[in-house]
């Protein structure tokens, strides 16, 4: 099952500027936000304008909706007494918020330029992470395979001892396990990038990495210069300005218009300095990556995002929990000395410190600051937001894990409605809370609710990807398992073979997907008491992972096929 701990869910995104035309009369003032919805930019997409999106704000009961041009118009709710609004739902069916932040949050009218919100279709985001994350993979294997070569090298040459080959070749397969893991991480941020928002150097570089050309891309920042210095110099001309506003007022409207540059600066070094860890963590040079992602939260001490990245990644990477447990804890508190306790910055700081309480198995811990998160997201936005809507899901986890299933499944619902009000339905959080509520039922062998949940994960997943996708086969993998369950075998396998078509279509005959479909539909094949059947679909499973090189997955399916022959 699938947590939402991820930054994206946490993470506090800069506001979007609101505007607003006023048009006076001897009576009243009425306010008109204008705005635009479009898609997100990408290197193979110029942006589009979205029509019939959903536009919903606090306290007005009427829902606009965008023109073919992609333009709105809200009426703000009381503009003899509201300076701000408040929207609360973006609904386009297949498509999703690229921050989701723009909810709940106070919006400041103005009359210059209208809002934007920008949107991004899930199906074309789903196939770009899938085509960065195979170029990911393709890249570390070939730099495994290299590195390897080099250390049977140096060991023939006796350059290096017999022992520490052993080490460095350990520390090699820890690397590329480790990398593999965090691939969607890294192709979810990817594959999220507006190219209209990022300068033609980073531009540049973003795609050299989602094709998976890392020698290319670091060419392109090295021609930034040193990254080191760049960082010293900008925060030497952050403090400078800073002095100067400070100082003499003469010159403040100078020294104000060269922070604006510098911050823009500090978000085009913040991208170089990320892209840089990112060829570095490739390459699997671990001690320089984990150097720029901290130079780079360091550029920024108030960027959230920033601090969760360099967190995370000393926590999930270097393992080191005690570490990433100080880090977190130390920019809570600074959050707590700047904008005190009712702020994002400190929920996104409570939301995390669960999580990392939450993989050291301390529940307790974990729902204490949860618990924060959610009590200071309330006082914020009130009831009806993503970021509750988080919370809530994250506490459900937790009250799963420690096998409180009426309470999780409580928490799971609460999630689920609101990501359904503020999203639609056809929405990758509306699929997890589905799926999450399934997996409750499943544990508590009500199956036939389970098998509900699921259908309707199947349903939202095929409108929104079509039926030959992954997460369509994901599902109808799911849906047999309960089958079988059920002990209705012959259904399971149909699910199965579904499954299996479309991994087959996707992936190839040799893929560890299609290798793990055989060894489930052994599974059902033994409930059958086909034995025949099922020892002929693990003999495939096995065949498929040793031709991948996967001898350990090979040697765990080969047991269940000794048992079995033992059994007959």
């Amino acid at each position: 099952m699938k947590r939402f701990i991820s930054k994206f869910g946490i993470v506090c995104a800069l506001l979007l500027t609101m505007m607003t035309i006023c048009v006076c009369s001897r009576q009243q003032t009425i306010q008109i936000q204008k705005g635009v919805v479009r898609t997100i930019q990408r290197p193979d997409k110029s942006s589009v304008y979205l029509s019939d999106v959903q536009i919903s704000q606090r306290g007005v009961d009427t829902v606009v909706m965008s023109g073919e041009d992609g333009k709105f118009e809200l009426v703000i709710g009381n503009p003899e007494t509201d300076d701000a609004f408040y929207l609360t739902s973006v609904i386009k069916a297949g498509y999703e918020l690229v921050d989701n932040n723009i909810l709940g949050k106070a919006r400041t009218c103005s009359p210059e330029v209208p809002t934007e919100i920008v949107m991004i279709n899930i199906k074309e985001k789903d196939d770009d992470k899938e085509r960065i994350s195979k170029n990911a993979f393709r890249y570390a294997e070939e730099t495994y395979n290299r590195l390897n070569v080099s250390l049977k090298r140096k060991l023939k040459q006796k350059s290096i001892s017999e022992e520490s080959y052993w080490d460095q070749k350990d520390d090699l397969y820890r690397w590329l396990k480790k990398y593999s893991s965090m691939v969607k991480d890294i192709a979810e941020r990817y594959a999220m990038i507006d190219y209209a928002t990022i300068d033609s150097l980073n531009a540049s570089i973003n795609i050299a990495i989602e094709n998976g050309e890392m020698e290319r891309a670091d060419s392109l920042i090295a021609t930034a210069g040193s990254l080191t210095q760049l960082v010293k110099a900008n925060r030497e001309a952050e403090s400078k300005a800073m002095k100067q506003t400070q100082m003499n007022k003469e010159i403040e409207g100078k020294a104000s218009a060269d922070i604006a540059t510098i911050r823009r600066d500090i978000n085009r070094l913040g991208d170089l300095l990320y892209s840089k860890h990112m060829v570095c963590f490739s390459k699997a040079e671990s001690d320089s990556a984990v150097y720029y992602i901290k130079l780079r939260a360091e550029l920024d001490s108030t960027n959230v995002e920033w601090q969760l990245d360099a967190g995370l990644f000393i926590g999930n990477y270097l393992g080191e929990l005690e570490d990433e447990m100080s880090f977190f804890l130390g920019r809570l508190s600074n959050a707590l000395q700047r904008k005190g306790e009712i702020s994002d910055e400190a929920a996104a700081y409570y939301n995390i410190i669960g999580a990392v309480y939450d993989v050291q198995d301390e529940y307790t811990q974990a729902l204490e600051y949860y618990n924060k998160a959610l009590k200071i997201y309330m006082e914020l936005y009130g009831e009806q937001h993503p970021s509750v809507a988080t919370s809530y899901n994250n506490i459900g986890w937790i009250y799963e894990a420690q096998e409180d299933y009426i309470k999780a499944l409580e928490y799971y619902n609460k999630a689920l409605q609101m990501w359904k009000i503020a999203y639609g339905e056809q929405h990758p959080d509306v699929v997890m809370s589905y799926k999450n509520i399934g997996q409750i039922y499943n544990t508590l062998e009500d199956y036939p609710k389970a098998f509900e949940c699921f259908n309707k994960v199947l349903e939202i997943n095929i409108e929104i990807y079509g039926e030959r996708h992954s997460s369509v086969a994901s599902t109808y993998n799911d849906i047999a398992f309960i089958c079988n369950s059920l002990k209705e075998y012959t259904k399971a396998l149909e699910y199965f073979n579904k499954t299996l078509q479309i991994d087959i279509e996707i992936y190839g005959e040799e893929h560890p997907d299609v290798a793990t479909v055989y060894s489930n539909m052994a599974y059902s094949y033994i409930g059958m008491k086909e034995h025949d059947k099922a020892m002929k679909n693990l003999r495939k499973s096995v065949s498929i992972y040793k031709a991948l090189g996967m001898q350990e997955a090979a040697n765990n399916i080969e047991t269940i096929i000794l048992v079995l022959d033992q059994g007959r």
